[in-house]
């Protein structure tokens, strides 16, 4: 669970797997320990890692092109970065880095919040002091507005989860007692949804401010879970990894939920008798490939091995792939399966950072996740339109969902009477990386006038990678 040199040196290990192959580089060097990485709109990655040995400084390493650049954040005005400070990070969409980690205060530590949107990281702020609590498992997520969101693991006593409003440094929220393992993210809407581990049955739970406020947890799991790990895709949907069963009986599988069909359906992504799988790391792809990093247990063998699971949309089952063996070491003992983190960045590579067999690793794919590999000689595939209710009475959603394959993405969609005469273009709301568009019609035409019943053509026009343009139509009946 999450709680419980200077010569500069450059491995390049190769490794083909069936699914994603990834190119790996060794990271020891430069003293970068428990790490996790991000990546922005342009493509750079970061990762962000405590100094092994120290506790005056968060490290982080950043790379467009060529050689990583190294730099720290120290605070000579703050206490001491705890040894165990476990910082974690994410990208604002200006491309500023914001990091969450810890500095010793209480019994274990106090959370800390600070980035870099004014150029360099000038200021920080504790969130929280009091002498008689301490946090644990750091979550970050940034919005739309460039404003930090921080969920963590609060003790006093028992254990609660508190949240870190993003409009003022010092609001603080209890969401959920006896609960812990907490994970976030932030939707495209700006709102915030955590998982988390309860201690109450140890199983996982869901929550959400989509109505405004935070409502009552949704029940995720059906047996022992723990280590939750979420992602939220482009069109709002929620993506749930855990780990499942018992860590003593070393039964342990990942197991992966989502909510698109409106409720939580779940499958297992692993099942090993033998082995232990565990502490899940998931990332979505613009179109919503599923990515989950993870760490496999060989008790015979006494190691570990870095894993890889994927989902391409569409498809019902993972794909298993190994990066190769990782690392245990009895002097930090569990603490080492969860010093990984995974993302997927805006092109559908995949970034993966974990504690391996020689110290801190990075590795990125050099084929993309994304549905685009299976789809690229069909310039239709995952582009689709479609209205519902349909036939309407008084408004119609419209949807369009389109691959990486077709750019640009669509301005608008058309509207035209049975007779082929047009009757309005709505416009879309444009998105950053995102590949699902909804529109509203309220049955008016350009004029403003209601449209009488009848059948109408809704249609949506993109234009692929190779210069063809491709259209999608769907008729839409009108009644009273």
């Amino acid at each position: 669970m999450f709680h419980k040199k200077d010569v500069f040196l450059l491995v390049l290990l190769p490794v083909f797997v069936f699914g994603i192959s990834f190119t790996i580089e060794n990271l020891d060097a430069y003293n970068a320990d428990k790490p996790t990485v991000s990546v922005d709109t342009a493509g750079r990655v970061y990762l962000v890692a405590n100094s092994s040995g120290g506790r005056d400084l968060i490290r982080y390493l950043t790379k467009l092109s060529g050689p990583w650049q190294q730099d720290s954040l120290i605070f000579s005005l703050e206490n001491s970065i705890n040894y165990n400070a476990r910082a974690t990070s994410a990208n604002g969409p200006d491309g500023s880095l914001h990091i969450a980690y810890r500095v010793a205060g209480g019994t274990y530590g106090w959370p800390v919040y600070t980035n870099n949107s004014s150029g360099s990281f000038t200021d920080c702020d504790t969130l929280m002091k009091n002498a008689s609590q301490s946090t644990f498992h750091y979550g970050i997520a940034v919005d739309n507005l460039n404003h930090a969101h921080i969920i963590c693991e609060m003790y006093s006593g028992s254990y609660n989860l508190a949240y870190f409003y993003p409009f003022h440094p010092d609001s603080m929220l209890w969401l959920v007692a006896n609960a812990i393992d907490p994970t976030i993210a932030v939707s495209k809407d700006n709102k915030v949804h955590i998982a988390y581990q309860s201690t109450s049955n140890t199983r996982i739970y869901y929550i959400n401010n989509v109505s405004g406020a935070f409502g009552s947890p949704v029940l995720d799991s059906d047996s022992i879970g723990m280590d939750p790990s979420i992602a939220v895709d482009t069109a709002g949907f929620v993506h749930i990894s855990w780990t499942r069963s018992n860590w003593d009986t070393l039964l342990n599988n990942l197991y992966y939920a989502t909510n698109t069909t409106g409720v939580f359906q779940t499958q297992r992504v692993t099942y090993t008798p033998s082995l232990a799988e565990a502490y899940p790391s998931i990332a979505l792809s613009r179109a919503g490939d599923v990515g989950i990093g993870y760490c496999r247990y060989r008790p015979a063998a006494g190691t570990n091995d870095i894993m890889f699971a994927s989902k391409k949309v569409g498809e019902p089952l993972f794909t298993i792939d190994s990066l190769g063996p990782g690392h245990w070491n009895a002097s930090f003992g569990a603490v080492n399966w969860n010093d990984r983190a995974v993302t997927i960045d805006r092109f559908d590579y995949v970034h993966f950072t974990y504690y391996g067999p020689n110290g801190t690793e990075y590795a990125k794919s050099q084929t993309l996740i994304c549905a685009e590999e299976l789809t690229r000689g069909d310039p239709f595939a995952g582009f689709s339109l479609r209205c519902y209710p349909n036939p309407c009475d008084q408004t119609a959603t419209i949807m369009i969902s389109y691959s990486v394959i077709h750019d640009p993405r669509p301005s608008k969609i058309s509207i035209y009477d049975a007779s082929g005469r047009s009757v309005i273009d709505l416009p879309l709301r444009s998105t950053v990386d995102g590949l699902r568009s909804t529109v509203i019609w309220d049955r008016r035409a350009a004029t403003g006038a209601i449209v009488p019943c009848g059948v109408y053509i809704i249609q949506a026009c993109l234009q692929s990678r190779n210069g063809n343009r491709i259209t999608r139509s769907e008729k839409l009946i009108v009644i009273e």
